[in-house]
């Protein structure tokens, strides 16, 4: 039986989702199909999760959103389209 994703973990996908679709201007807005931008997503949302598995948001300085956003920011700007997700992860 597969574990079911915790909450933290679903609200950053929806928002790593959210704020691609907004950015039209990012690499996200080149990827084709539906598939590999869930992928994508995914990827970015378990790098953000991984980085921040201790932060204790309630007294962070930026806060979860202004954090993801910045995250975002860098990640967006620097996928590899060429390359696939497993290609991307083990760079």
């Amino acid at each position: 039986m597969s574990r079911k994703p915790s909450t933290s973990y679903l609200e950053t996908y929806f928002e790593v989702v959210a704020e691609m679709e907004r950015r039209s201007d990012s690499l996200y807005s080149q990827v084709d199909g539906m598939g590999a931008k869930w992928e994508l997503a995914e990827t970015i949302a378990d790098e953000f999760e991984k980085e921040h598995v201790d932060t204790y948001w309630d007294n962070h300085p930026s806060g979860w959103l202004e954090t993801l956003e910045s995250f975002l920011d860098d990640r967006l700007k620097e996928f590899p389209i060429n390359k696939t997700r497993d290609e991307y992860e083990n760079t």
